[in-house]
């Protein structure tokens, strides 16, 4: 019987035969107790471990596995300051004015939502007009040209 464990040093996945008490991690070294790790399986044989091994290994992910990562990386998203980078702050900026947020507050309470800080707003309102991209008909409100 075979079985697939994860490393709980390194993290690295790998088949282990079920017979034994330990196994050795391919990527640490370290010795690792098969009675103390949660295993994938058991596999009647190796063939069928290997395919499912190459199925973790590749990406291949249960609904639940994507949704965490997605969270994951939405998280990591909002911590991390400044997600975008200028152009796309520009794009999003001309997206929101047409959409109709056209005026400063709007844009403001938008962009907040965004992780962006009016400081940067106003600086991408600057750089969009002149860019003659936008204009401003009246004291903070925009419209695209």
């Amino acid at each position: 019987m075979f079985g697939i464990l994860r490393c709980p040093e390194c993290n690295a996945l790998q088949g282990c035969d079920l017979g034994f008490k330990t196994s050795s991690c391919r990527s640490c070294g370290k010795r690792v107790d098969l009675s103390n790790t949660s295993l994938t399986g058991p596999f009647k044989d190796q063939n069928e471990m290997r395919s499912c091994l190459w199925d973790m290994k590749s990406g291949k992910m249960t609904e639940e596995e994507v949704r965490l990562k997605e969270e994951i990386l939405e998280l990591a998203v909002k911590t991390r300051r400044g997600p975008m980078n200028r152009k796309q702050r520009e794009e999003l900026v001309l997206k929101l004015i047409e959409d109709g947020m056209d005026t400063e507050e709007k844009l403001s309470s938008s962009i907040r939502e965004k992780d962006i800080e009016k400081e940067e707003l106003l600086s991408v309102i600057g750089s969009l007009r002149k860019k003659e991209l936008i204009y401003s008909p009246r004291y903070k409100v925009f419209k695209i040209i």
